[in-house]
């Protein structure tokens, strides 16, 4: 019959230590004999050996357990015992006695104890590398959702190789729709998603979350300010994220009104569990709004206008900046690979960028929101795709691109402030590039916006608090 034996006991045991050498020695010279070890750590020793006596049926109180079980019987555990019992048994049947002093056995339990500890840390961190990066949308009734969770699946924005898993977040007469929105996901076959669930409890949706994406989109009631409409949910959404979200979860507000206060609002509720610099809002929407016109007028690839930079608030007013911009690839009289012109000694003509410019972007964005709703589903996905894979995997070149970020002060404007700045991707983080030139004009008018910012922001703690 083949016979296995099964030490278990606290790791740091001494008499667990002899149980297992003397295993050791019946497996050494007994071919019959199999030793599958169970060291258990001290703090976690008594719930498992309440849980193994109540699985077998057994009664015993102290370290170590010992078992054996019989292949040819069917592998049915028979109890034999603690340390002192098992002597018994060996010397009884085998004439065995273990010759173990004591110094030893301490020593041997440390090492016992050592070892159990790296490898319950090694597991722990296997575990965390294989578990699957976990992604919320919030108002995932959105239009613009089923794209996105294919841009998602590719695996090219975030999450490595573990995969992902994806929870979307709506109401609760949304969770139908939402269903029909998780089969035509799953149907994709996308090789980077794990699954896809549906809740309409944030507590549940933020649970272990790396990334959530804001999409809701609130509302006002009749005389009311989105800032009155969107406060309660955002600290909901913020204290939520505060308890149950990963510590370096990132935020990304791609919603129609009000993106900054969005992230302003969320940040605050989650103080101090989450960063701050882990809030942001989605510009890119608009900066490739302008760079599209922008290369509609000089006939070129709008891929190849760069620095263009979008100042103030991504849901409301905004400044477009070209002084920075480039152009790549122009066909002017000295071409090179790599070689860049500034877009403004290409593009003189003053009177379209005054006057025409401001007036064709405010209108694409009207059309488009007549069109598709706002803003048109495919630039957004385009947008959140872009922001994600640089904040996520950074960027080799030196771009300036536009993101709403809280600010440190930078150009004058409030500390904490969140507006579209001028920033550069690294390193799997982003930095505001803090030496631009502003003209007084320039700097009056972003100063402006952010001024008005900074009133909607008051009023809408002010209207939390109440």
């Amino acid at each position: 019959l083949v016979t296995f034996l099964f030490p278990s006991g606290r790791a740091d045991c001494p008499y667990y230590a002899k149980a297992e050498l003397l295993t050791d020695y019946l497996q050494l010279n007994l071919p019959s004999f199999r030793v599958h070890k169970i060291p258990v750590l001290p703090e976690e020793w008594e719930a498992w050996l309440s849980a193994t006596c109540r699985q077998h049926g057994w009664r015993h109180t102290t370290s170590p357990l010992v078992w054996r079980e019989l292949v040819e019987r069917g592998g049915r555990g028979a109890l034999l015992g603690g340390y002192n019992d098992f002597m018994e048994y060996v010397q009884g049947y085998y004439g065995m006695v273990s010759p173990m002093l004591s110094e030893l056995m301490l020593t041997l339990a440390q090492e016992n104890l050592h070892t159990q500890v790296k490898l319950t840390d090694e597991q722990a961190q296997h575990r965390e590398l294989s578990r699957p990066f976990h992604v919320c949308i919030t108002g995932a009734n959105s239009a613009c959702v089923p794209g996105l969770l294919w841009l998602l699946g590719t695996g090219e924005l975030c999450g490595g190789s573990t995969g992902l898993s994806v929870c979307l977040l709506g109401k609760v007469g949304e969770q139908e729709a939402l269903r029909c929105v998780r089969q035509d996901t799953l149907d994709m076959a996308c090789a980077a998603l794990r699954d896809v669930t549906i809740h309409s409890d944030p507590e549940l949706a933020f649970d272990g979350a790396g990334l959530v994406i804001v999409l809701d989109n609130v509302a006002p009631g009749l005389g009311q300010e989105w800032s009155d409409a969107g406060a309660p949910l955002c600290a909901a959404y913020g204290s939520a994220l505060g308890r149950r979200a990963g510590p370096d979860v990132r935020v990304l507000v791609a919603a129609a009104k009000g993106a900054n206060l969005r992230a302003q609002l969320l940040a605050t509720a989650a103080a101090p569990h989450v960063p701050r610099r882990n809030f942001v809002a989605l510009s890119t929407h608009l900066e490739r709004r302008a760079k599209g016109l922008l290369a509609a007028k000089l006939k070129v690839n709008s891929a190849g206008v760069e620095d263009v930079v979008v100042w103030g608030d991504a849901g409301g007013s905004t400044y477009t900046q070209l002084s920075a911009a480039r152009l790549r690839g122009y066909d002017g009289a000295v071409w090179g690979p790599g070689l860049t012109y500034p877009l403004l000694e290409v593009l003189n003509d003053r009177e379209w960028l005054e006057n025409e410019f401001p007036a064709a972007l405010q209108a694409r964005g009207s059309l488009q929101a007549k069109a598709q709703g706002y803003p048109a589903t495919t630039a957004l996905n385009a947008a959140i795709a872009s922001t994600l894979r640089l904040w996520f995997h950074g960027s080799d070149d030196q771009q300036i691109h536009s993101l709403a970020v809280p600010s440190n002060g930078e150009y004058g404007l409030l500390q904490g402030l969140v507006f579209s700045l001028p920033v550069r991707f690294e390193g799997g983080d982003w930095s505001v590039v803090s030496d631009l030139s502003l003209t007084d004009a320039e700097r009056s008018r972003i100063h402006a916006i952010a001024a008005e910012l900074q009133e909607v922001r008051v009023q809408a703690v002010r209207t939390e608090a109440n």
